[in-house]
């Protein structure tokens, strides 16, 4: 996995927000994970989420969109025990492989 773009503000909550424009291009089989801050500041005592344990999560995941979102979900609920102290939201993308 690797970064795409620059953080941003969610779309939708405010009337006007600074964007940015990135272009992607994904391949068959490629996906697109968008997320909200509440995954990666996601806190155990002291200790974050963060975008490196997201990454090893995401490395590899060959599911489909669905699925890839419950792994990512289920992962950073079980980090909090079960109990997300911030709003945890996460949209993914994913080009079909044509058979």
């Amino acid at each position: 996995p690797e970064p795409v773009g620059r953080p941003g503000t969610i779309v939708g909550v405010f009337e006007s927000m600074a964007r940015g424009e990135t272009e992607l291009v994904l391949s068959p089989g490629e996906a697109l994970v968008f997320y909200t801050d509440g995954v990666t500041e996601g806190r155990r005592e002291r200790e974050l989420y963060g975008e490196e344990r997201l990454g090893r999560i995401l490395d590899g995941l060959d599911a489909d969109a669905a699925t890839v979102v419950d792994v990512v979900l289920g992962d950073v609920l079980e980090f909090q025990s079960g109990v997300p102290r911030d709003d945890v939201a996460v949209v993914v993308v994913k080009v079909p492989v044509r058979t």
